[in-house]
Formats: structure tokens, sequence, C-alpha cells
């Protein structure tokens, strides 16, 4: 259970990481992937809510994008 809640995680960060690529670069996809973020969201918490395992797992998914989001710079640094 702790190796899928760290598969999890891991997975929830790259997805966090993707979008804020995507914010920093103003590309125009992003609202279909936050979108798409959000619809896998919900699907997987409701398939996942039937299990122990799966419930810890689709909160470490959620846990690591939200954290890696909100550490990610959101603006591309400025040239000097």
């Amino acid at each position: 259970m702790l190796l899928l809640a760290l598969v999890a995680a891991v997975v929830g960060a790259l997805a966090a990481w993707q979008v804020g690529r995507m914010r920093r670069r103003d590309d125009r996809r992003l609202l279909l992937m936050t979108a798409g973020v959000v619809v896998a969201f919900i699907g997987l918490g409701v398939v996942a809510w039937q299990s122990h395992a799966g419930r810890v797992a689709h909160v470490a998914l959620v846990v690591g994008y939200v954290l890696t989001y909100l550490l990610i710079p959101t603006r591309a640094p400025t040239d000097r």
C-alpha cells in the first residue's frame, strides 16, 4: 500500500509540474489539461474509494498534485 501511495504522489506531482509548465508558457491547451486533471481526479476518486488502499492512493495523488503546484513558480524567470 505504501508503494502505491508513493507512486500516486509522484504521478500527482508530475501532473502538477506539467500544468505549471503550461501555465508559465501561456499554453492555450492549459484549460483542456486542467479540466482533464480534474475529471481524472474525480473519476479515480470514485473508483478508488471502494478500498482502503485506493483511498490512501487517491489522497496521496491529490496531495502530491497540490503540494507540487503550490511550490512551483507560476511565472517564467525574467532575463537579467
